[in-house]
């Protein structure tokens, strides 16, 4: 959902996996750590114009497809599609590391 910002808002992409996604965070408790960002980054007056876009997916590999497509696949659609997008975060490997030992 786009919606009217001043102009020096932007946004911040967070791509990631399940640790992302909030696997093992409380359910609609907004205690991922992208909302704990959120909130830290609304709380201080110099970055109160970032926003946090979570873009976790469960299962998710980086080159490999999972539990959906792959974090390369997603660059398009995730962050270079995203309205205002200035800095990207990639949490990313804990599933390849897993799909690689197994």
């Amino acid at each position: 959902m786009d919606v009217n910002a001043a102009k020096d808002s932007a946004a911040i992409v967070v791509l990631g996996d399940s640790i992302t996604d909030g696997h093992g965070a409380t359910t609609n408790g907004n205690d991922r750590w992208p909302d704990v960002l959120a909130k830290k980054l609304q709380a201080n007056a110099k970055t109160k114009n970032l926003s946090v876009l979570n873009h976790g997916i469960g299962g998710n590999h980086l080159l490999t497809d999972g539990l959906g497509p792959n974090a390369l696949a997603r660059v398009d659609r995730d962050i270079l599609a995203q309205t205002g997008v200035r800095y990207v975060i990639v949490l990313e490997g804990i599933n390849d590391f897993r799909q690689a030992l197994a």
